[in-house]
């Protein structure tokens, strides 16, 4: 415009990006062509130019004296002598009917009048550098898209690698997750299998708590009869001192009586007879009695074992509830329940052992009396059958049968004395066999606990193998999901890349396009 059409000054201004000034960008004319850092306020002291931006609408001033005021410049615009002209022509540039900038052109130094060619002119060339400033944003706009989009691009390829990490771990977890439900299903059937030999046990334990309980009414039976036993031989043993007594005065009445020896013998060979079979009969219980004691030895014998296997059971179902975690606590208590009656039992199969120990020291000492009795007794009847064939000696003899009655009345004593011993060890051990009897019992209903419990583990190995069941099937079917969205990222990032290969070529157009609007 200035160099080839000869206009005399060519200036460009355009709005600063905070829109409160005008800034030179071009002015082309005479020798004053320096326009770093001028700036025009964007008012009304910018005058005309001003007006053009308010109105964005062309303007060709013929004799700028002529116009209002308000189309003059204001101090200090009025300083630039770059827009020192009275006849010029401005025009809006225009983005998008929004004003960006101006462009004008004067004769200041020629004078020469502005014509409608040249409003035509600076007309087409405020267009064409609207349409300049718009390829500019776009190139720019689509230049700054392509670099997110190429940066996006990079990024999402860049996630190629992070994704095939996550993938493998993911596809490891899912091994190790179906590695650990095919443990927990093994598991499971173990549970199953060891709940089942305890529930078989715990019935075998529970039969034989009813067969020690079948045996401990029996011998609760025997001690009552031992009882009752032992009260006739106390009854006897009294019978054989009050005869023992009265054998002690038919002596001192032999020793007075001569004569009367005969009767006297008679009646005390009588009585030294019934005191024999009372001391045989004697004999005889205390017998049954020793052999009752071992038998009761048998059975604590026999308690001891089953308190020793329930022990082992109980141990081994807390191991059990122990592996099963926390459904296994309820069964675990009921094992240590168990496990405390069996301790219990055997402490009092031990009590009674010693018990029992005892009963027997006592029956021998028993045993051993009534032997020195009945020897003693037998002793007095050949005594009284020398007496009947000799009368001659019954006085020298009355003095020897009366130290012999006083010998059976301390022995019946001592013998009566242990008999009271044995009946108060036989009720102790009544006393001790009513408490196994009730430990028993309660060890019973501890087994059907158990069962009813063992019951429950069993229902919840069942839930537990039907829940692996499920969790298998949906491990299958998280791992064709895994596969799926592997293949889906495959086919994402080969997109990916075709794309990024498209935004390239479209950079380079884009370049391209920049070149040739340069030149």
């Amino acid at each position: 415009l200035h160099d080839i059409l000869g206009y005399d000054r060519v200036n460009v201004l355009m709005v600063n990006s905070e829109k409160k000034c005008f800034e030179f960008i071009a002015s082309r004319g005479g020798k004053e062509d320096k326009i770093s850092g001028i700036t025009l306020p964007l008012d009304s002291r910018s005058g005309a130019l001003f007006k053009v931006f308010e109105g964005n609408r062309l303007l060709l001033v013929d004799d700028i004296s002529r116009l209002p005021k308000e189309f003059h410049l204001q101090p200090p615009c009025d300083k630039i002598h770059q827009l020192r002209s009275k006849n010029f022509i401005l025009c809006p540039i225009s983005v998008r009917n929004e004003v960006v900038g101006l462009f004008g052109v004067d004769n200041k130094l020629r004078r020469l009048p502005m014509s409608d060619t040249d409003v035509d002119t600076v007309k087409l060339f405020a267009v064409q550098i609207s349409s300049t400033i718009i390829k500019i944003n776009l190139l720019r706009a689509a230049e700054k898209l392509t670099d997110e989009l190429e940066s996006t691009f990079s990024e999402l390829l860049g996630f190629r690698s992070e994704h095939n990490e996550v993938e493998e771990h993911l596809r490891q977890a899912t091994l190790s997750t179906a590695q650990s439900i095919t443990e927990i299903a093994r598991g499971a059937e173990i549970i199953q299998a060891a709940v089942d030999s305890t529930r078989s046990s715990s019935g075998e334990i529970s039969v034989s708590i009813k067969e020690v309980s079948r045996n401990l009414e029996q011998l609760n039976e025997f001690m009552d009869a031992t009882v009752t036993s032992m009260t006739e031989i106390s009854s006897t043993i009294k019978s054989v001192e009050e005869n023992s007594q009265r054998s002690h005065d038919m002596a001192e009445i032999v020793r007075q009586q001569a004569e009367d020896g005969v009767d006297a013998v008679v009646d005390n060979l009588t009585g030294l007879q019934g005191i024999s079979a009372s001391v045989g009969e004697t004999a005889a219980v205390i017998g049954r009695l020793a052999e009752k004691s071992e038998e009761i030895s048998h059975i604590t014998e026999v308690i001891t074992e089953i308190t020793q296997k329930t022990n082992l059971l109980a141990l081994n179902a807390a191991i059990i509830a122990a592996q099963a975690g926390e459904h296994g606590l309820a069964f675990g208590v009921v094992a240590e329940e168990v496990r405390a009656l069996a301790r219990e039992a055997a402490a009092s199969t031990g009590a009674i052992g010693h018990i029992i120990d005892q009963i027997q020291d006592y029956t021998r000492e028993s045993v051993n009396h009534v032997n020195q009795t009945k020897r003693l007794v037998d002793s007095g009847i050949t005594q009284g059958e020398t007496v009947e064939s000799s009368l001659q000696q019954i006085q020298a003899s009355s003095q020897t049968a009366m130290d012999m009655t006083q010998e059976i009345r301390k022995s019946t004593r001592e013998v009566s004395r242990a008999v009271d011993s044995v009946s108060r060890s036989v009720e102790s051990l009544g006393g001790l066999s009513s408490k196994i009897t009730g430990a028993s019992r309660e060890q019973s209903t501890g087994i059907q606990s158990i069962v009813r419990s063992i019951e429950n583990v069993v229902a919840m190995s069942d839930e537990m193998a039907s829940a692996t069941e499920n969790q298998k099937s949906k491990m299958r079917e998280i791992d064709e999901a895994v596969q799926s969205v592997r293949e889906m990222a495959q086919r994402i990032f080969f997109e990916i890349e075709a794309r990024q290969s498209g935004s390239r070529e479209v950079i380079e157009q884009l370049e391209q396009l920049k070149r040739e609007s340069a030149q």
